[in-house]
């Protein structure tokens, strides 16, 4: 039996679940409470062992604390991928490629990973980011400027928040290696 390890981070954005196995980070999550954060590891992961932190939870939690004290731009924690299409591999390479403070639009970042025409796809894929944050979908906005949705916090307006502490901080973090890092 896998060990699932658990960890919730405050934020500025409201709680944050994080999920591991001792090797990758499995999954994120923004929850109301630590109850919705269990109910949460029960669907995606029946069985799972009641292990609380681990070093990968731990690391999570310091690098997401780093993020919104403006002290990080890019995460360097070992994702769960396995279960992408290739296309989503692609949007999310791809996505590591906006630098922090930056935003690009659904079919900018479809052409950059290949697809042009693929605009609405592209949104699919971000609506369903499994690590909001730390892959930054909210980075993403569409043709006309306007936000969009976001399946994080509290919507959009988490969306505008993420955007406004990376333009607050970009300055900071110029010539950083873009995105993230897995």
């Amino acid at each position: 039996m896998l060990e699932i390890a658990y960890a919730e981070v405050e934020t500025p954005m409201g709680m944050i679940g994080v999920m591991a196995d001792p090797y990758v980070v499995r999954r994120i999550y923004f929850v109301q409470s630590s109850a919705d954060l269990k109910r949460s590891l029960v669907h995606d992961c029946p069985g799972w062992q009641n292990l609380h932190q681990n070093d990968l939870t731990n690391q999570s939690v310091a690098q997401l604390n780093e993020f919104f004290s403006a002290q990080r731009s890019v995460f360097t924690l070992p994702l769960s991928t396995e279960s992408f299409s290739w296309f989503a591999r692609r949007v999310y390479s791809a996505l590591a490629n906006v630098p922090y403070g930056q935003v690009i639009t659904y079919g900018a970042l479809a052409r950059l990973a290949g697809s042009p025409g693929a605009a609405r796809a592209v949104g699919t894929i971000m609506a369903k980011n499994p690590f909001p944050v730390v892959v930054p979908c909210h980075r993403v906005v569409r043709g006309n400027g306007q936000l969009g949705n976001y399946s994080g916090g509290f919507g959009a307006v988490t969306k505008q928040h993420l955007i406004e502490l990376e333009s607050r901080h970009a300055s900071r973090f110029a010539g950083d290696s873009a995105g993230y890092s897995a």
